[in-house]
C-alpha cells in the first residue's frame, strides 16, 4: 500500500470515527418480507373498502371455487362423462390449475387475511437468497 493510500484510509477512518459518536452501523440485506405484507395489506384495504366490490369479490370467489369443485368431483366419481374424459386427460395439468383456482376464489373471498400470507411467501424465498448472498459475499461488512 502507498503513502497516499494510506494517508486516504487514515482520514477516512478518523472522519468516520467522528461523525455519529464514532459508530459506524453496517448495511445488512433489506427485509423485504414485512413491507411485502404491509403493501398488500393496504391494497386489500383499498379493495375492501367499497362494500359493492367486496361483496363482487366474494361472490366471483364463491362461484370460483363451487366450479373448481365440481371438476375435480366429475373427475373422482363421474370419469365417463364428456368434462370427467376431459379432466382424466394425463399431462394436462388441470387438477393443479382447478387447486391454484380455489386458492384465488380463497383470495377473493378473504383478501385482507390470505393475501398477505400468500405474498409473503416470495417474498421469504426471495429475503432467504439475500441472506445467502450477503452471507457468500459478505456484503453486509464490505465498505
Amino acid at each position: 500500500m502507498n503513502d497516499f493510500m494510506l494517508g486516504a484510509a487514515v482520514r477516512a477512518q478518523a472522519e468516520l470515527s467522528s461523525y455519529g459518536g464514532g459508530t459506524v452501523t453496517e448495511a445488512a440485506p433489506p427485509r423485504i418480507v414485512g413491507s411485502v405484507r404491509d403493501g398488500v395489506k393496504k391494497f386489500t384495504g383499498y379493495l375492501t373498502s367499497n362494500a359493492n366490490l367486496k361483496l363482487a369479490l366474494i361472490v366471483l370467489g364463491g362461484c370460483i371455487i363451487f366450479i373448481c369443485v365440481g371438476l375435480l368431483a366429475a373427475r373422482k366419481w363421474w370419469p365417463n362423462t364428456p368434462i370427467g374424459r376431459s379432466m382424466q386427460d394425463q399431462g394436462g395439468g388441470k387438477v393443479v390449475w382447478c387447486l391454484a383456482a380455489i386458492v384465488l376464489g380463497v383470495v377473493l373471498i378473504a383478501p385482507d387475511q390470505v393475501a398477505p400470507f400468500i405474498a409473503a411467501i416470495p417474498a421469504y424465498l426471495a429475503q432467504i437468497v439475500m441472506d445467502i448472498f450477503d452471507k457468500i459475499f459478505n456484503f453486509s461488512t464490505a465498505a
